[in-house]
C-alpha cells in the first residue's frame, strides 16, 4: 500500500487492499481534492497520469477523511478481442437480433434488426426499455397488418417464457420470421428474419399445384376437393349446390388449322371469359383439353344455374381476335342439381357430364338440366 500519509487508518487500508485484489484501482482523496492513500492499482494505472485523471467511476463519500473514488479494471484483452468479434458477427447477420434483459431492457439490438422492423438507430442505441420499442412500434402502425390474436400478444408484453416462433407480415409488405428463446435468469433473445420470398415461392408452388398452368384457372383436383366440401355442407344442412360441366363447340376445327399455339390463346381466352362472367365467388375449373366445370353454390333450384349458364355461354360466343384471325367458338353446358341425398363428387359430375352431352345434341350453345330423381 503506497500513499501521500502513513497507514494510520487501517479500515481504509484494508478496503484499499481488497479493492486490488479485483483489480479496482482506489484512492481516497481529502476535501481540498489531495490524494491521501492509493492503492497499487491505482498507481500502475493512473498514477503516471496525475494531472489529467479519468473521471473515477464510481465515488464515495468517507465520513471524516474525504471521498473514496474507484476506477473499474479494464477488461481483459482476450475478453475485449471476444466482444469485438462478437459485435463484428452481430452486425454482419442476415439476422436481426435483439437481446432483452430480465429488467426488459434491450440490452443488444443490431444493424439488422433495425434495417428489418425500421426502428430509430437513435432510439435502440440508448438501450431502452421493451416497452418503448413497442410504444413507438404502435405509433407507427407496425401491427396494424398482424392477426387480432398476435396484436393481443404484443399488448400483453410480447414475451413469454417458453421458445415460440410466429410470422408477421410488416406495412410494407414483407413477412418477418420471429423467433424467440428464454434466458436463464430472465430476458429473451430473439431472432427476426425476412421470409417474404420463401413465402411467395411457397405460394406459387401452391398455385403450380392447384391451378391449371395454361389458363391459371383451379385444375381438377381443386374442384374435387372443393365440391367434397361442399356436399359436406349441404349434408350439414346448408344451402343447395349445382354443378356444371361446359364442353366448346367449334374447338377442335380452330385447332386443327391454325395449330396448337392458336389453340391454346383461344383456351386462355375462353378461360378468362369464363371466370369474369361467373365472378370471383364462383369456382371455375379446367377439367382437361377444351372442357370446364363450374361449381355454384347456395342453390336449391334449376332457375339461378340456368340463368348463369346461359350467361356463360354468351360471353364465350363473342369473337375473338388472335393475331390476323377473327375466331369463333360456342359451349354446350349440362347442369346437375345436389338432389340432399348422400353421393360423392364423381357421381355428381357424372349427372353434369351426361346433360352437357344432351346439350350437345341439341345443338351449339345449349343448356341442358340433370334433375334429382322424383323421391
Amino acid at each position: 500500500m503506497e500513499g501521500g500519509t502513513s497507514l494510520e487508518q487501517p479500515l481504509v487500508a484494508s478496503v484499499l487492499a481488497s479493492l486490488d485484489r479485483i483489480g479496482v484501482a482506489a484512492c481516497l482523496r481529502d476535501d481540498h481534492g489531495t490524494v491521501m492513500l492509493h492503492n497499487t492499482a491505482w498507481q500502475q494505472r493512473l498514477g503516471p497520469a496525475a494531472g489529467a485523471l479519468p473521471a473515477p467511476d464510481t465515488e464515495l463519500p468517507w465520513p471524516g477523511m474525504g471521498r473514496l473514488q474507484l476506477w473499474q479494471p479494464p477488461p481483459p484483452e482476450a475478453l475485449r478481442e471476444q466482444s469485438a468479434l462478437l459485435e463484428a458477427a452481430l452486425e454482419r447477420m442476415q439476422q436481426g437480433v435483439i437481446m432483452v434483459s430480465a429488467k426488459r431492457i434491450v440490452e443488444v439490438c443490431n444493424r439488422r434488426a433495425i434495417e428489418l422492423l425500421d426502428l430509430p438507430p437513435a432510439l435502440m442505441a440508448a438501450r431502452p426499455p421493451f416497452e418503448e420499442v413497442l410504444a413507438y412500434q404502435w405509433s407507427v402502425q407496425e401491427f396494424s397488418a398482424s392477426p387480432p390474436e398476435l396484436q393481443d400478444f404484443v399488448r400483453q408484453g410480447g414475451i413469454l417464457d417458453q421458445p415460440h416462433s410466429y410470422d408477421r407480415l410488416r406495412p410494407d409488405g414483407r413477412v418477418i420470421e420471429v423467433r424467440s428463446v428464454p434466458i436463464d435468469g430472465g430476458g429473451v433473445l430473439r431472432t427476426y428474419t425476412d421470409i417474404t420470398e420463401r413465402k411467395r415461392q411457397e405460394a406459387l408452388l401452391r398455385h403450380v399445384a392447384s391451378h391449371d398452368a395454361l389458363t391459371a384457372l383451379a385444375n381438377r383436383a381443386v374442384l374435387m376437393e372443393r365440391l367434397a366440401q361442399a356436399l359436406q355442407a349441404c349434408a350439414d344442412g346448408q344451402d343447395g349446390l349445382a354443378v356444371m360441366y361446359l364442353d366448346l363447340d367449334g374447338f377442335k376445327a380452330i385447332n386443327d388449322s391454325l395449330g396448337h399455339a392458336v389453340g391454346d390463346r383461344m383456351l386462355a381466352a375462353v378461360a378468362a371469359r369464363l371466370r369474369d362472367a361467373a365472378g370471383e365467388a364462383t369456382l371455375v375449373a379446367r377439367m382437361g383439353g377444351d372442357e370446364f366445370a363450374v361449381l355454384l353454390q347456395g342453390v336449391r333450384e334449376a332457375a339461378p344455374a340456368v340463368a348463369l349458364a346461359q350467361r356463360l355461354v354468351a360471353a364465350v360466343s363473342e369473337p375473338v381476335a388472335l393475331d390476323a384471325h377473327c375466331l369463333q367458338v360456342g359451349v354446350s353446358v349440362g347442369i346437375a342439381l345436389h338432389d340432399g341425398q348422400p353421393g360423392t363428387p364423381d357421381q355428381l359430375l357424372q349427372r353434369a357430364d351426361r346433360a352437357m352431352y344432351q346439350a350437345k345434341a341439341a345443338g351449339r350453345g345449349s343448356v341442358r338440366v340433370d334433375l334429382p330423381p322424383a323421391v
